[in-house]
């Protein structure tokens, strides 16, 4: 018998059998699993539902309401358009604007039902299968939930939670959800949705992402092109159609297929909206705008003051012509380390091309308009008409000869003189001693007053080396004076906006074009005669080609600046090449040369 096993003889004298310690071992499982284990582990419990219950409560009710949820902190934002109506900048619209499902075609919430949440209108926030099927992935990947979310969870998750992905954050997430559903409708969860959800460029919002897409508001979106911004909703940079515009392409056509099958749209129209997805490869939008539409947003607040509201500007810009312009500037410059600007008028004074420099993205100083250089023989026009108004005729002979004026004795550009030539000639081959001699005999305050009138706008230093080209002027004010020579005589202020439109309408335009004489016919004539010559056998026969009328070459002391400034018949041009920081060029880099050869790269038809 087994020794743990003792007798024990009690009152009755009836002899019974213990076994002492198993019953120790008894009682001890017996403390273990007792009434005070479970009710203390109850109550535990209990106080925690207590505490996480009310936690959600207080989420709850402190939970903003649906027009501030919806509403975003954000600056008035200025749209530019180009001549045609195409965007081409937005400053300060990283939001669309807000839109509502209410009042949107049904294709576009239905494309985005379709893909991301087919069981939305089912489900109370949380989509059971889809949760399930993801958590079953994931562990068998080992790495966080991913993957199943709702559309009430990514509104929740947008509004509320960082982007950090951890199990804690996915419980917080389905709480958040579960909350948004017993507090908004559907409806506002989807526009919620709409309104908050990033696709292009850092912008927030479907409809900032339709216009920066497909340049249309969100209301005017076709079939395909919704299905294209919900398709992008699962990866933007991925499949965003100016990146990857196959992958977008491939993409739309799951979200058609999506739609057709769940109804939204018949067999017939997803065979008809396949055939229209089509995608350009480089974005619509580029970087060579951007001079000009700085430029805008500049003159923008000067017409019409502080800017309080959304607006959406219309300007002069010619796009196709502005992207061209830059494409012949860099080619011709490629692999020298020289900067250049263009700048382009048609004959009313209407902005056409404003190129500020070779690569906006690596500088956003505009050469074109905000730098100051010295425009060397490109001055030299204003010289010659002060001198025809003063009664100088074309046919007067002038003697090209050494000058002396308080100690300053300048030379021609060959260091030659030629002695006695015609008016053409000089003008033509840019020689330095007429128009010195023309400002000693009209005056020098004639001659600024002369280029003033014109347009020349610069800060004027009264000595004769101005008269060849020592003041510092921009491009774009220096190309306004030759306007005149171009369009018969008529002064015209340079024009960059045609309208401003705000939320209540129109809140200026340009109505129309004041047109001022300023060159008189005989005069004008004349000063057409020596600018054509200029072009035919002179110093801007690089720039030539049929259908040029006229121009002329510039290039300030020691080739530190070099210019063309031309015009044809329907467009003036002024072209300058240089180095920021004021460094001479090599010799050979004159205004005749590779400005007057990029000005007939842009201009020649």
């Amino acid at each position: 018998m087994d020794d743990r096993l003792k007798v024990v003889l009690h009152e009755d004298g009836i002899k019974r059998y213990s076994c002492g310690p198993l019953r120790k071992g008894l009682k001890k499982r017996k403390k273990f699993f007792n009434f005070k284990f479970y009710k203390k582990s109850f109550l535990i419990l209990f106080w925690l539902s207590i505490l996480v219950g009310f936690y959600i409560v207080v989420l709850f009710l402190q939970m903003p309401s649906f027009n501030s949820m919806l509403a975003v902190e954000r600056k008035p934002s200025i749209v530019v358009l180009d001549e045609s109506g195409k965007k081409i900048a937005g400053i300060n619209d990283n939001y669309g604007l807000i839109t509502e499902s209410s009042d949107l075609p049904p294709h576009v919430w239905q494309a985005i039902v379709a893909i991301e949440d087919k069981r939305f209108f089912k489900h109370r926030g949380i989509d059971y299968r889809g949760l399930t099927r993801a958590t079953f992935v994931n562990l068998f990947t080992g790495k966080p939930m991913q993957g199943g979310s709702t559309i009430t969870q990514q509104v929740a998750k947008n509004i509320f939670l960082s982007s950090k992905r951890n199990f804690n954050r996915k419980i917080i997430e389905l709480i958040l959800s579960g909350m948004l559903e017993r507090k908004f409708t559907k409806e506002q969860i989807l526009n919620l949705y709409m309104n908050r959800v990033s696709l292009a460029s850092g912008k927030y919002g479907l409809d900032a992402a339709a216009h920066e897409i497909f340049n249309k508001s969100l209301k005017n979106l076709e079939i395909w092109e919704a299905a294209s911004l919900a398709g992008m909703l699962k990866a933007p940079t991925t499949y965003s159609p100016f990146r990857n515009p196959e992958f977008n392409i491939g993409r739309t056509r799951v979200v058609l297929r999506e739609m057709e099958q769940q109804g939204y749209i018949t067999k017939a129209e997803y065979d008809r909206e396949v055939k229209r997805i089509k995608f350009d490869k480089k974005k619509q939008v580029g970087h060579a705008s951007r001079y000009f539409a700085d430029m805008v947003v500049t003159e923008v607040k000067s017409l019409i003051g502080d800017i309080n509201e959304d607006i959406v500007v219309r300007t002069t810009l010619d796009t196709k012509m502005q992207q061209y312009a830059q494409d012949m500037l860099n080619q011709v410059l490629d692999g020298s380390e020289l900067e250049g600007a263009v700048v382009i008028f048609d004959y009313d004074g209407k902005v056409k091309t404003v190129v500020g420099g070779r690569d906006y993205q690596k500088s956003q100083f505009n050469r074109a308009y905000q730098a100051k250089r010295q425009s060397g023989s490109a001055f030299k026009p204003f010289v010659y008409l002060a001198g025809f108004e003063n009664g100088m005729k074309l046919t007067d002979p002038v003697y090209d000869e050494a000058i002396e004026i308080d100690g300053w004795s300048p030379k021609n550009y060959n260091k030659r003189y030629l002695g006695k030539v015609s008016l053409t000639y000089a003008f033509a081959q840019s020689i330095n001693t007429i128009p010195l001699k023309i400002t000693q005999q009209v005056g020098l305050r004639s001659v600024v007053r002369t280029a003033k009138k014109m347009g020349v706008v610069a800060d004027y230093r009264y000595d004769m080396s101005l008269v060849l080209g020592s003041n510092e002027i921009s491009l774009f004010d220096l190309t306004v004076g030759y306007i005149p020579f171009a369009n018969g005589g008529y002064g015209m202020t340079p024009t960059l906006i045609t309208e401003i439109r705000g939320d209540e309408g129109i809140k200026w335009s340009k109505n129309s074009i004041a047109k001022t004489r300023l060159i008189e016919k005989g005069n004008y004539e004349d000063m057409r005669t020596l600018l054509r010559e200029v072009i035919v056998n002179g110093s801007g026969k690089r720039a030539y080609y049929p259908g040029l009328l006229g121009g002329k070459t510039g290039t300030s002391s020691e080739n530190k600046d070099a210019w063309f400034i031309g015009f044809d018949d329907e467009y003036v041009a002024g072209v300058w090449v240089g180095n920021d920081d004021s460094a001479p060029m090599s010799d050979d880099v004159l205004g005749g040369t590779l400005p007057a050869i990029v000005f007939r790269m842009i201009l020649k038809k």
